[in-house]
């Protein structure tokens, strides 16, 4: 029996990730600096506050790490309240799921202000009960605390919940706790993708790639053979 619906947000629900590929050199034009590509992809796979430290000691920036820290989310905060769209699909099936009384909510590795400012923008706050950070849990997504928690508030259990994600650590870490899991195909996941097939149950191009019902169907064989 499906209880809720379990949803990343960057890359998942919202064609974010590029992006964020654009902040560092944004940022450093901002400050009559340069940027590279070797150093873009450097910083896309750390934490702000990583970035912000490399920014520092590496490129001449004088200002400190902290408003290093705020100067990108500034200029982040803009791509967010203004420019970022759903992934094709996403609106739709939501308001489905949403028809339907099926719970849901986000979990996510990002920041939760920035990512309200998109969603009330794109008129899908109403859609979810709750957003659950891994800043405010205090954990990341190579361990499932964040989609127990996310569960925990629909009563439900792994088997009865479906977690939805495009990056490989995730997919593997909810799938590893008992999750049923939905791969959403992402471009900067795309070097991933035999091994995220390979731990998810269904891999999808977009929402409109998801059939539902064939998916309700199959949660309820497994729940048959289980039981």
């Amino acid at each position: 029996m499906l209880k809720g619906l379990i949803f990343d947000a960057d890359g998942t629900l919202i064609d974010s990730m590029h992006y964020w590929m654009e902040v560092t050199p944004c940022y450093l034009s901002e400050r009559g600096k340069k940027s590279s590509k070797e150093l873009e992809r450097r910083l896309f796979s750390m934490s702000i506050e990583q970035g912000a430290r490399v920014l520092h000691d590496e490129c001449g920036i004088t200002e400190s790490a902290e408003e290093i820290k705020n100067g990108i989310l500034e200029v982040i905060k803009g791509f967010y309240k203004n420019d970022i769209q759903l992934k094709k699909g996403a609106y739709q099936f939501l308001s489905k799921m949403n028809d339907r009384n099926v719970p849901m909510c986000i979990a996510t590795a990002g920041n939760e202000v920035l990512l309200e400012s998109a969603l009330v923008r794109l008129d899908c706050m109403r859609f979810f009960k709750e957003i659950y950070t891994c800043g405010k849990l205090g954990t990341d997504k190579s361990k499932p605390d964040i989609f127990f928690k996310a569960a925990h508030a629909f009563n439900a259990s792994p088997g009865e919940t479906v977690v939805f994600e495009d990056a490989l650590v995730p997919v593997a870490t909810a799938k590893k706790a008992g999750f049923n899991v939905i791969a959403v195909q992402d471009s900067f996941s795309l070097n991933d993708e035999l091994e995220i097939r390979k731990n998810s149950d269904v891999y999808v191009k977009d929402f409109y790639d998801f059939q539902i019902e064939s998916f309700l169907n199959l949660l309820e064989a497994k729940e048959r053979v289980c039981s």
